[in-house]
């Protein structure tokens, strides 16, 4: 692997403008700290879909047979790596896992329809990037082949892209004014439909409830699926989306459709080759933003001694720590941090970690398996949860509630879960939100957490122009 590293504060935004014209480009980013990769033309693209991975390089395709985790596991070894420390992206496989995925590892029913086609995983395999550190004015531009020409691409790129005079965070003019924290869908008739009535909602929560207490199950993600017409392009509507709701798991990712903007509070996995630590940092818990500080301060006190969210909390890590334990090396599974709450633009939740450090004998494929999805968007048992949303939600979940990030080729591992994400295919965009339902759970305000935490999406919708009354 060859990198250059060099003095430069770039505009994110217009890094992606300048290479709209490449395929399959990317953005990952944490837009609070100002820290991005970004990289487009994979030299080779894996898509699996239902046990069958095409992979496509150089314009040929050829059918991978096997297992699509064995498939990425074999790829992912012919171009490994070493380590280099400070190099958070040494080249690799960028892209998402659908939820569907999930499906490779368990057997599951088919009872939901599947409207939007979505591969089980679209990953392009990149063999150069850039790495973009604001607070540093530092930027590292990598090639895992060593391409002196892909380095000097990025080079010139960043440069270009570095205007004297501007300050050194120029696109991250993040809104945070109370009426934008606390929009909500309004209740005009309008283009924005949900799979789900709010009577049925309702009702499909108290069929969770009747599955928790004839023992099925300890809790389930309920959610339910927005969509309406589209009519800006799909990076306009991720720039107002990370302007409007910042968030430290963002990415756009336009690799054919459908094509995903996210802007996910919530980290899947991470895993650092070098120290071989594990982290799952697994949300349960959200309270809706104040319109003053006082409310804002009791909302966050709320959700903190909140026994009820404490116990779903629990839930999820205790079952988090046992996906962990089934790939790590034993005794090394640890809770560092149980209960945080963060504060974000539009809600409060509160954050668990787990960590644990990975087995010798496996890798980040393995990680992978072991977990996914996460808990905390399926429920504790998960197989169980799993078949109750496949019952309950009237459609699939596509790329919702699954992940993206990458795995380099050094075996590093960045992947959330997307939630407080849109998909676009077919000039219209979708989103979702859920909630963990358990024993107590509250149905009518179990539906109103789905409307505070899509309020950041809605608002971004309307920005850009997009009809967003509700059809519920």
């Amino acid at each position: 692997m060859r990198y250059v590293e060099f003095d430069c504060a770039p505009s994110v935004n217009e890094l992606m403008e300048h290479i709209e014209y490449l395929p399959d480009r990317f953005i990952i980013e944490d837009v609070g700290s100002g820290r991005a990769v970004i990289g487009a033309q994979p030299f080779l693209k894996l898509t699996s879909k239902d046990g069958i991975t095409v992979c496509d390089q150089a314009g040929t395709q050829t059918i991978l047979p096997g297992d699509p985790f064995e498939v990425l596991s074999n790829t992912l070894k012919q171009f490994a790596c070493e380590p280099i420390r400070g190099i958070p992206f040494a080249g690799g496989a960028v892209g998402y896992l659908a939820y569907d995925l999930g499906r490779a590892i368990e057997h599951l029913p088919t009872l939901a329809v599947e409207d939007v086609s979505t591969p089980d995983y679209c990953l392009g395999f990149y063999d150069s990037a850039l790495i973009v550190d604001l607070p540093r004015r530092l930027c590292i531009a990598v090639s895992q082949s060593g391409d002196k020409d892909a380095l000097r691409f990025w080079y010139d790129l960043a440069k270009a892209s570095d205007h004297s005079g501007k300050p050194a965070h120029p696109d991250l003019d993040i809104v945070n004014s109370p009426d934008r924290l606390l929009h909500t869908i309004s209740r005009r008739t309008g283009e924005l439909r949900s799979n789900f009535t709010k009577t049925e909602y309702l009702h499909a929560v108290e069929r969770v409830k009747e599955y928790i207490a004839a023992g099925d199950c300890y809790q389930v993600n309920l959610s339910q699926r927005f969509d309406t017409e589209l009519t800006v392009p799909p990076w306009e509507l991720y720039k107002t989306l990370r302007r409007i709701n910042p968030a430290p798991h963002s990415c756009f990712m336009q690799m054919g459709e459908p094509i995903l903007a996210s802007a996910s509070p919530e980290s899947f996995l991470s895993y650092d080759p070098v120290t071989r630590t594990v982290t799952t940092r697994p949300i349960k818990g959200t309270r809706p933003r104040g319109s003053t500080p006082e409310e804002d301060a009791r909302l966050a006190e709320e959700l903190a001694s909140s026994e009820k969210d404490r116990a779903e909390n629990v839930m999820i890590v205790d079952m988090e720590r046992n996906d962990l334990g089934r790939v790590a090396r034993y005794g090394t599974v640890r809770v560092p941090e149980l209960w945080r709450i963060e504060a974000h633009p539009n809600v409060f939740q509160m954050v668990s970690t787990v960590q644990a450090e990975l087995a010798e004998d496996k890798d980040a494929v393995d990680l992978l398996r072991a977990s996914f999805p996460g808990g905390s968007i399926t429920g504790a048992p998960k197989v169980r949860a799993m078949e109750i949303i496949e019952e309950i939600e009237p459609h699939r979940r596509g790329i919702y509630t699954g992940s993206a990030g990458f795995i380099d080729f050094t075996g590093r591992v960045e992947l959330s879960i997307v939630i407080r994400s849109f998909v676009v295919q077919a000039g219209r965009v979708y989103f979702h939100a859920g909630g963990g339902i358990v024993a107590d759970s509250d149905p009518e305000m179990e539906y109103e957490e789905t409307l505070h935490k899509v309020s950041g999406l809605v608002a971004t919708l309307e920005e850009c122009g997009c009809k967003s009354g509700s059809r519920m």
